[in-house]
């Protein structure tokens, strides 16, 4: 056969294709891969105090009691890793119980939680079918206590979001699924607050291997700040205590630098006591601690050792702090936590050199160059030496 007979074959072949695929019902030539979107929050009733919104081509909500609430997130995260070519949860039973604890931790009898989890599941394929009938996308199978696509060869990507603490905080644990991966695959992520939520997120961007670059804007002092035993003996959060010795191990070893932009009010905030007494951002940190930490600003910048500041007057309304790096590139809006739980913070992170780059341009650059403001290291050391000199309680009493 010669050459151009066999592409008026190949052309022939395609028009017959296409009219083919003209004649089938829309729903077989579009893709076979449905996403479920759900929201798992809490609401203000007693007995069922967790709503689930399931977002698939139609939408369902349904409050749920604890112990149900439990069983579905284990339900739903176990179809989620299988979806993504992973094992799955080992025992439902055993990490549905793990889960309730968690979200109520009332519960502390781990004998009365595993019973509440083996009655529900035993009643859990009822409870499927008469909330969601025969018109959801999933079906649970009783016997292998899992749940699958109700429709044979429909493929489901299930994403679990939730802005409770504890309900973050259980899937991370249970799952051991990491937040960097999670939003390197959806550029977008909520990271709840607490230790399981913002820490847990910061301390995977510092173990992120190769040199790290840091630049902050923040209406607190920011945690590389303060001194290494101030941390120990006043941050409650285990997750801070083990990022703030993170990040020093990096300052030493040369894989990071940080740029800070700091208020100057805020700074001299930390040397004035309250009406009772207390300093601020943490409770019993006593005057003689203060000035430590401001000391220890000062410090770290004499070492030299990566750690830069700005000190300006510009108004800062919200934390905003971007992460670069080999394979990273992140930009974080954090919520600013108040004085007593300053380092227990909730965040909204986006991926992108993009997304950083605009940051940069639009936020720090201008912060930097503003009239206020003052970069050089000489002149940011003189304003703090200058600011613990003018403060009335420096070393008076001595």
């Amino acid at each position: 056969m010669s050459r151009d007979a066999v592409i008026e074959e190949v052309q022939a072949l395609r028009s017959e294709v296409s009219q083919l695929k003209a004649l089938l019902p829309q729903k077989f030539t579009e893709s076979r891969i449905t996403k479920i979107r759900v929201h798992i929050e809490r609401n203000n009733t007693e007995r069922k105090p967790f709503t689930f919104a399931f977002k698939t081509p139609s939408e369902k909500r349904v409050n749920l009691s604890a112990t149900r609430a439990a069983i579905t997130m284990i339900l739903l995260f176990d179809l989620t890793e299988r979806s993504q070519g992973r094992p799955g949860v080992a025992s439902v039973r055993s990490s549905a119980s793990d889960v309730l604890k968690i979200i109520t931790p009332e519960l502390n009898d781990t004998h009365a939680v595993n019973e509440q989890i083996r009655v529900a599941l035993y009643r859990f394929s009822s409870f499927w079918r008469t909330e969601f009938q025969d018109s959801f996308l999933l079906k649970y199978d009783p016997v292998e206590e899992r749940l699958s696509p109700f429709e044979n060869g429909l493929a489901v990507e299930v994403e679990i979001l939730t802005s409770d603490a504890r309900v973050q905080d259980s899937l991370l644990r249970i799952g051991g699924s990491m937040m960097l991966g999670k939003l390197r695959r959806e550029r977008f992520l909520f990271v709840p607050a607490g230790g399981h939520g913002g820490e847990s997120f910061l301390k995977e961007i510092y173990s992120t291997a190769g040199m790290l670059r840091v630049v902050t804007a923040s209406a607190r002092p920011t945690l590389i700040t303060i001194p290494p035993h101030l941390v120990e003996r006043h941050v409650k959060v285990p997750e801070a205590r083990e990022r703030s010795a993170m990040m020093h191990d990096r300052l030493r070893n040369r894989s990071l630098v940080f740029q800070d932009i700091l208020h100057e009010d805020m700074i001299r905030d930390l040397l004035r006591p309250n009406r009772e007494g207390k300093y601020t951002y943490f409770s019993g940190l006593s005057r003689e601690e203060a000035y430590q930490h401001v000391e220890f600003i000062r410090d770290l910048l004499f070492q030299n050792s990566g750690y830069q500041l700005a000190i300006t007057r510009a108004e800062l309304p919200f934390y905003v702090a971007s992460y670069s790096g080999a394979g990273t590139s992140i930009t974080a809006f954090f919520r600013n936590g108040i004085a007593e739980r300053a380092h227990e913070f909730s965040a909204f992170a986006v991926w992108g050199s993009e997304v950083e780059a605009s940051v940069r341009e639009s936020i720090f650059n201008w912060l930097l160059i503003h009239p206020s403001t003052t970069v050089d290291n000489a002149r940011v050391i003189e304003t703090l030496t200058r600011i613990l000199r003018e403060s009335a309680e420096y070393r008076s009493g001595d």
